[in-house]
């Protein structure tokens, strides 16, 4: 069965509570910033592209 992807933006999966993300694209990238995912939260959206990092449960 294939999970259903809710969110409008790209979402990606890591496996540190601590991410960096420059928009992925060199054209239309932007600076190079660091999040912190809330482990209250499971998730960060990037204020400068909206990707959102969503961590990694294993189990």
């Amino acid at each position: 069965m294939t999970e259903v992807n809710n969110y409008a933006f790209e979402s990606i999966e890591v496996n540190e509570y601590s991410v960096k993300c420059d928009g992925g694209d060199e054209l239309m990238g932007h600076p190079r910033i660091f999040l912190e995912i809330a482990k209250e939260e499971n998730k960060v959206i990037c204020p400068y592209c909206s990707k959102i990092y969503i961590i990694n449960k294993i189990g």
